[in-house]
C-alpha cells in the first residue's frame, strides 16, 4: 500500500529554526505510514544545519525549486507550513498552476494576540484545512472576525518548536543579555520614517543610566531588528553603538530562539516574542515609542492602548527605570496561552508533537472523497461535506464537471476532473474528450479511483458506483452511494474526531 506524504516549509524555506523544521524534526522517522520531507533553500545557514543533521534525515530534506521538489509537491497529502503556501511550493510550478490544491496546516511562527493578520477561513483556495492557535483569546475573534468555521481552529498547548526552546533556556545557565526587539512597522516607507525609528533607537541606546546599569551589572543590551527592517537601518543604528555592551543584529541573520534562551528579560513594542519570554517565565517590558503612528497602519485584536495602559512604559526615563529596577513578575498581557499548558516536561519530550501527529495522522487515514458527479444539486452535496467537517474530518470534494463556486464550506478541499472553463489546452482538450465521450469519462473516474488515498469514497451517480465497487484500490473501505445515505450512517460511520476546538 502506498505511505502518504507531508511537506514542510517555513519563512519561504529560508530556515530551519521553526514550528515546521522541528515538527518535521521530531516525527520524520515515526513510522512507515507518512513520508515527512523538509524544503529548503540553500543559503549559508541552512546548509550549516543540514551538515549536523544525521544521513537519514538528510535524505529527507528537499531542496526548493529542485526537480526533486516538484516532484513530491505534486505526489503530497497535506501541507504544513508557518509563514504561507509559499514555504512548501515550488515557485516555477506555482506560475503554472495558479493556486494550491492541497490541504493546509498552519502552525504558524509566533502567538497571536496583538497584530492581527490577514487570513481567512477561505484563506489558499479553501485549504485552510487547520490554523493552529496558541492562545485562547484569540479563536473566538478568528471566527466572529476572520470567518474562520470552529472546525478550522485547532487549539495547541504549545508551539512545535518550544522543545527545543526549552532546551536552549537549560543549556544557558547565566543569562546577561537584555534582547530589545523591534518589530516591523507598516509605515516605514520612506528616508524619512525609517530616521524616525533610527532616533527614537539612539535615545535609548544613548542613556548614560543604561550604560552605567549594564557596566555595573555586567549585562549586555541586544538589540534585534524584525527580518523585514532594511540592512541600511541595522548599518546606521550599528554607527552610533560605541560602548562594548550595546550590540545590535539583524533578524534574517540570527535564530530568535537562541536569543530568548540567551536573555533574562525582553523589552519590545508589538511582538509575538512576548508570549515566548513569559513560556519561560521571564519578564516583558513594553514600549511603544510609536503607539499612534503604529496604530494608524496596522489592525490588532486589542485595544492596544486600554490593554497596555498600565504596562507601558511610556518614555525612554520610565523605560531604563524598569531595566535597572528590575521586577520579575509577568507581564500580564501575555500570560493567556499558559492556561493550555500541561507541564515543561512534556513539551521538552515532545509529548505536544506526538499528539499533532497522531492526530493529524488519524484524519488523514480517515479522508473522505465526495464525488459530484453532477446528477444531484450540488448544495444538497455541500451540506453533507459541511456535516463531515464539522464532525473534523479531511473532506475532499471532486466535482466530475464544473467550475468555482464562491458558497464551498472553508477548508473544503475542491478539485476537478474536467474545468468546463478552463483556458488551459490542456483542460479544455479533456473537457471536449469528457463531453463527447461516456468512455473518457469512466476512465477518468477509474483513473482517480486508483490513485485515491481515501478511506471513504461516496458517489453521487448510482451509474458509475460499479466503477467504485470493483475498483481495487486497498485504500479504499468504504464505498457508499449518496442515495442510501442516512443519519444513522452518518452517526456511526463518522463518529466526532475530537480534539479540535
Amino acid at each position: 500500500m502506498k505511505h502518504f506524504i507531508w511537506l514542510f516549509g517555513e519563512n519561504e524555506g529560508k530556515t530551519m529554526n521553526n514550528n515546521s523544521f522541528y515538527f518535521w524534526q521530531h516525527v520524520v522517522n515515526k513510522g512507515l505510514e507518512v513520508q515527512c520531507y523538509f524544503v529548503v533553500t540553500q543559503n549559508a545557514r541552512n546548509q550549516l544545519i543540514f551538515k549536523t543533521l544525521s544521513s537519514e534525515l538528510q535524505e529527507k530534506v528537499i531542496f526548493k525549486n529542485s526537480q526533486k521538489h516538484t516532484l513530491v509537491y505534486k505526489q503530497a497529502d497535506m501541507l504544513f507550513v508557518t509563514s504561507s503556501y509559499k514555504d512548501v511550493i515550488p515557485e516555477h510550478y506555482f506560475r503554472f498552476v495558479r493556486r494550491i490544491k492541497k490541504p493546509v496546516i498552519y502552525l504558524q511562527h509566533g502567538t497571536l494576540g496583538i497584530k492581527k493578520i490577514g487570513y481567512t477561513g477561505k484563506s489558499y483556495w479553501n485549504n485552510m484545512f487547520r490554523f493552529l492557535v496558541y492562545n485562547p483569546d484569540i479563536a473566538p475573534k478568528l471566527i466572529a472576525e476572520q470567518g474562520f468555521e470552529p472546525y478550522q481552529i485547532h487549539l495547541s498547548e504549545a508551539h512545535p518548536r518550544y522543545k527545543k526552546l526549552i532546551e536552549l533556556n537549560e543549556r544557558v545557565v547565566e543569562k546577561k543579555q537584555i534582547l530589545w526587539f523591534i518589530t516591523w512597522r507598516e509605515y516605514l516607507e520612506n528616508e524619512e520614517e525609517m530616521n524616525f525609528l533610527i532616533d527614537n533607537i539612539k535615545k535609548v541606546v544613548q542613556s548614560e543610566q543604561l550604560l552605567n546599569h549594564l557596566e555595573k551589572s555586567d549585562s549586555y543590551f541586544k538589540i534585534c531588528l524584525h527580518a523585514f527592517i532594511p540592512e541600511s537601518v541595522v548599518r546606521k543604528v550599528s554607527d552610533v553603538l560605541h560602548h562594548r555592551k550595546l550590540m545590535i543584529v539583524d533578524g534574517n541573520q540570527i535564530d530568535v530562539m537562541e536569543e530568548v534562551a540567551n536573555s533574562s528579560m525582553l523589552i519590545t513594542d508589538y511582538s509575538s516574542l512576548g508570549f515566548d519570554f513569559t513560556f519561560l517565565k521571564k519578564p516583558v517590558l513594553i514600549y511603544q515609542f510609536d503607539q499612534d503612528r503604529y496604530l494608524d497602519n496596522r489592525d490588532t485584536y486589542c485595544h492596544v492602548r486600554e490593554a497596555f495602559a498600565h504596562l507601558n512604559c511610556k518614555n525612554v526615563t520610565s523605560l531604563i527605570d524598569k531595566v535597572i529596577n528590575r521586577n520579575d513578575e509577568l507581564n500580564a498581557f501575555f500570560t493567556a496561552p499558559l492556561k493550555l499548558h500541561q507541564g515543561l516536561e512534556r513539551i521538552k519530550r515532545g509529548q505536544h508533537i506526538d499528539d499533532f501527529y497522531r492526530h493529524f495522522l488519524f484524519i488523514q487515514q480517515h479522508l473522505v472523497t465526495i464525488l459530484d458527479c453532477g446528477n444531484i444539486d450540488q448544495l444538497k452535496l455541500l451540506e453533507l461535506a459541511r456535516k463531515l467537517l464539522t464532525k473534523g474530518y479531511l473532506v475532499e470534494f471532486v466535482v466530475l464537471d464544473g467550475t468555482w463556486a464562491e458558497d464551498y464550506p472553508p477548508g473544503l478541499n475542491v478539485r476537478f476532473i474536467f474545468k468546463r472553463h478552463s483556458k488551459h489546452p490542456l483542460d479544455q482538450a479533456k473537457y471536449l474528450l469528457h463531453a463527447r465521450s461516456g468512455k473518457y469519462m469512466n476512465s477518468a473516474i477509474h483513473k482517480f479511483l486508483t490513485l485515491s488515498k481515501s478511506r471513504t469514497v461516496i458517489i453521487s451517480d448510482d451509474r458509475f458506483y460499479a466503477l467504485l465497487i470493483h475498483s481495487n484500490n486497498a485504500y479504499i473501505k468504504n464505498r457508499i452511494r449518496y442515495s442510501t445515505i442516512s443519519k444513522e450512517l452518518l452517526k456511526n460511520l463518522f463518529p466526532n474526531v475530537g480534539g479540535e476546538h
